[in-house]
């Protein structure tokens, strides 16, 4: 027909000067000669945006931003009036401005304290690790810290005798241990089951004995010294019992076991410890373990 030309087909083609021209009809090398990105193969209602940088404009309510950043310091975003910044940036921090929660949001009381200034009180904390910068409150409710308490128990009307010298006192029964921080006593010596700083505070009981002292001893590490207590002294004609008390601590890495030791300058019947017949149970040497890290 005149004035009209029919194309069976398109051979290669090229660009020639500033006209773009399809190409075998190659849908990707087409994209390339216009100029177009991988954005031009999506659906409007179903976009998705790797990367880059998205100035101006409005984003809309059902749009899901998973990722995104401020591109530098200073930029913020903006309510749909576009002069009051509801997320702003400065120096690496971004801040809510301007933002109203719904009711359903629910904060608890340790929101409005810092990480390095938390206040807790109350509830339980659990799988974390108290560093030791922590500080523990003194007195109030509650347990601030875990402690054991040891008995060197006997029952009711019962002498223990002394000879002279050094002699181990007979703890044997745990009175108090929430948190399991000591796992065995025997033969008067006890095990702390974990690592950590402990505080030991002791007693021994001494009756007509003349000058004595209590001590406490690491067994594990070839029976030393950890700790001295007072210096007592109790006349040997005169019916007058007093303790030696003492205070230690001791930090170990793997389980240890200790012993309470006693230092008596003359034996004596009831020489560690004159029933009273009270009725109750009769204690004459204590070790209480605290815990601190």
């Amino acid at each position: 027909m005149a004035g009209e030309i029919q194309i069976d087909s398109v051979t290669a083609l090229t660009a020639s000067g500033s006209n773009i021209v399809l190409n075998n009809v190659n849908t990707a090398t087409n994209r390339t000669n216009l100029g177009l990105g991988s954005i031009a193969t999506q659906a409007a209602n179903s976009v998705s945006i790797t990367g880059g940088n998205i100035t101006g404009g409005t984003i809309g309510s059902g749009v899901v931003i998973s990722g995104a950043k401020l591109a530098s310091s200073g930029t913020s975003i903006y309510k749909s009036n576009g002069s009051t910044a509801v997320i702003s940036e400065s120096s690496g921090t971004a801040t809510l401005n301007n933002v109203s929660l719904g009711s359903s949001v629910n904060f608890g009381s340790i929101s409005n304290n810092s990480i390095s200034g938390d206040k807790i009180h109350g509830g339980t904390i659990s799988g974390s690790t108290l560093d030791s910068s922590v500080v523990f409150p003194a007195g109030g409710t509650g347990n601030a810290v875990s402690y054991a308490l040891l008995y060197e128990s006997y029952a009711n009307n019962t002498n223990v005798n002394s000879s002279s010298g050094d002699q181990k006192r007979a703890i044997n029964t745990e009175i108090y241990d929430a948190d399991n921080l000591v796992s065995s006593i025997s033969n008067g010596d006890f095990t702390l089951a974990n690592a950590g700083t402990y505080l030991f505070e002791f007693y021994a009981e001494a009756y007509k004995t003349g000058g004595h002292q209590a001590y406490l001893k690491d067994v594990t590490n070839s029976n030393s010294v950890l700790a001295y207590g007072t210096v007592s002294y109790t006349g040997t004609s005169v019916s007058v019992s007093n303790p030696s008390m003492g205070l230690g601590y001791h930090t170990i890495t793997t389980s240890n076991t200790y012993a309470l030791w006693h230092y008596i300058s003359s034996g004596t019947t009831s020489g560690k410890g004159v029933n009273t017949n009270t009725g109750n149970l009769t204690c004459f040497s204590f070790v209480k373990i605290t815990r601190l890290k």
